[in-house]
């Protein structure tokens, strides 16, 4: 009786550590902390086990030192972001390795977590979309107001072809460069109208840039992640390629229907024919940014406000030290990061909340994800060099955001957490 009660409660652990693994990975934990976290859970039980993390895909083997046998497990999830949830679940894997609840409880929490509804609605994320494309087209883009509002529209019009990929499998496949192509070629249709035909481009598009998915690339190949990241970074640039070719076919597409600008090589000039808004503009559209990505990231209200303050805290830096201390990109980049970075492992180590999502967020004010898509359309244009140029500044500005990320954490945990799994960057 005492051996069948001994081999339940192991497979109760057991059960536990792939519910945890899943949940961590579904929601959107930190790639590079994923196993570490894995390991500390299973620690913390007393199982032998051996993990590995490919995106999408993590392989948990249990291995029995006494009966020398092993259960090997294929975990396959789709990765995504939910950061609310992500940081319920990291509440409950922090109370089971403190001994704080028991293991059966943690399962039945975080089947309670599994079952909860989005955290928005469909088309309150759509809207994010949109607001998104309003605020970064003059931010980030050098747009005036109605350069803005063309790309609300643009950004609301992606955020619905987005929705409709999910609900149509056969569409998915080429989503990304439908997508694309469509702000291309009603940017190039209102060009004579003296619009910012660049800003609309990039703008309507912001939210499925591929830039947080280089910097993660870049943070698992730092953390010696090898497989995963370079995986997780070949995917990114041939992503942007995606982008790039559905702008540069949306652009060329348009040239059918007005003749005047067939040949036209300044179509794909990231020049704006109108003067921008005052830098001082930026102040009001940073939170609302800041806001359209938490509702992306599907974060409660109760994180907002944190994750605003970083954001705000990351931009004026890194705009600070580029436009008046004249440092480069990188540098800018990785300044920004850090200060970010820094702020966040502060308040989490003062307070003992998760500050992932915060950081999350600000970083995507850093991401360089335009940089790789005007490298891509560089390529489709026959500029060879601009677009290596371009792509090689992509990789170099999220290696800038991986190392500041990477100091902050060195300086706030210089030697690790060990009671708990460290969910940071």
């Amino acid at each position: 009786m005492q051996t069948t009660v001994a081999v339940a409660d192991i497979l109760e652990r057991k059960d536990f550590i792939i519910r945890l693994a899943k949940s961590l990975i579904k929601y959107g934990a930190p790639s590079h902390r994923l196993e570490d976290a894995v390991d500390h859970a299973a620690k913390t039980l007393e199982i032998n086990l051996q993990c590995i993390y490919l995106p999408n895909l993590m392989i948990v083997s249990f291995i029995d030192s006494e009966t020398h046998t092993s259960e090997t497990y294929l975990l396959k999830v789709p990765a995504g972001l939910d950061m609310y949830k992500c940081a319920l679940v990291h509440q409950v894997q922090k109370l089971v390795t403190h001994s704080s609840m028991p293991f059966e409880e943690a399962i039945m929490k975080l089947d309670t977590i599994n079952t909860e509804k989005d955290a928005y609605s469909r088309w309150i994320i759509v809207l994010a979309y949109a607001v998104a494309g309003f605020s970064t087209a003059p931010m980030f883009f050098k747009a005036n107001w109605i350069d803005a509002m063309i790309s609300f529209v643009m950004g609301d019009t992606v955020g619905l072809l987005v929705w409709l990929s999910e609900k149509v499998p056969s569409y998915a496949h080429i989503c990304d460069i439908a997508m694309s192509a469509l702000v291309a070629f009603v940017a190039e249709a209102l060009r004579q109208h003296n619009v910012c035909t660049s800003a609309i481009k990039f703008a309507g598009i912001v939210m499925i840039l591929p830039g947080f998915t280089i910097t993660c690339s870049i943070l698992e190949l730092s953390s010696r992640h090898i497989i995963s990241g370079s995986v997780r970074l070949f995917y990114a640039i041939v992503f942007s390629l995606l982008l790039g070719y559905g702008l540069t076919f949306g652009a060329s597409l348009w040239s059918l229907f007005d003749h005047s600008t067939r040949g036209d090589e300044s179509k794909f000039s990231a020049e704006c024919p109108n003067v921008p808004l005052n830098p001082l503009w930026n102040i009001l559209f940073v939170p609302f940014f800041a806001i359209s990505l938490n509702i992306w990231l599907k974060a409660h209200p109760r994180q907002w406000l944190l994750a605003t303050i970083l954001s705000i805290v990351g931009y004026a830096v890194s705009y600070t030290s580029s436009v008046y201390g004249g440092v480069k990109t990188e540098v800018s980049s990785a300044v920004a990061a850090f200060a970010i970075g820094l702020c966040g492992n502060i308040y989490q180590r003062l307070t003992r909340q998760l500050t992932f999502q915060a950081v999350v967020c600000a970083v995507f004010f850093l991401v360089p994800g335009s940089i790789g898509l005007e490298g891509a359309m560089a390529w489709f244009t026959e500029d060879m060099s601009g677009g290596m140029n371009f792509a090689l500044q992509m990789v170099v500005t999220a290696i800038a955001i991986s190392v500041g990320l990477f100091t902050s954490a060195l300086a706030i945990y210089p030697m690790g957490k060990t009671r708990s799994a460290q969910m940071t960057f």
